[in-house]
């Protein structure tokens, strides 16, 4: 089936972003995605002008293989193989581009994906020129319990970093009272 999910869009000065929440089948169609036009399904042919297509051949966490198809190239920092990208990664021509047809798991290709882990991937879109943008793949246990949360593209053809998340407020409270405790130490008398 195709779902069309104009309303989760938001559009903030050139960023536009799509939480599109995608549970990905473990299968050899796995999801065809159009991140422009914020469509997809397990059917290429339902979803017109597809970018990416992102798949298993099988369960086994080391078949998990991406896709990036008709008008999006993965941006890669090995091979043809999409890496797992670092918070702080500027997306940018500049990057490695290529079209993606490795597996991610595959320890010789040093791509980085982690289990049960937040991953972030890159892209190009030929948008006018080229738009660049990022994935957020969460994976479970297993390389075959994944779910695209979002998808992220700057559409004026400028880089994109992909953001380093910020601690939430207890957190830092806590670091804070632990190193106030650790820094405590009792005088002899």
């Amino acid at each position: 089936s195709v779902a069309v999910l104009g309303t989760v869009s938001s559009a903030s000065a050139a960023i536009v972003t799509w939480n599109c929440n995608l549970v990905i089948p473990a299968t050899n169609e796995g999801m065809y995605i159009n991140i422009v036009a914020q469509t997809f399904a397990t059917d290429p042919t339902a979803v017109a002008g597809w970018d990416l297509n992102i798949y298993s051949a099988t369960a086994d966490p080391s078949s998990i293989i991406f896709g990036a198809m008709a008008m999006a190239r993965s941006v890669t920092s090995f091979g043809d193989t999409t890496k797992n990208l670092a918070p702080g990664t500027v997306v940018s021509g500049s990057l490695d581009i290529g079209i993606a047809a490795g597996d991610v798991f595959d320890p010789l290709l040093a791509s980085g994906w982690q289990l049960n882990a937040t991953n972030y991937f890159g892209f190009e879109l030929p948008l006018g020129g080229s738009a660049f943008g990022y994935g957020v793949m969460q994976v479970g246990a297993t390389g075959a319990d994944r779910t695209l949360l979002s998808l992220v593209y700057e559409n004026s053809g400028a880089p994109i970093t992909i953001p380093v998340p910020i601690p939430a407020p207890g957190a830092i409270a806590l670091l804070g009272i632990a190193g106030t405790a650790s820094g405590r130490r009792r005088r002899p008398a």
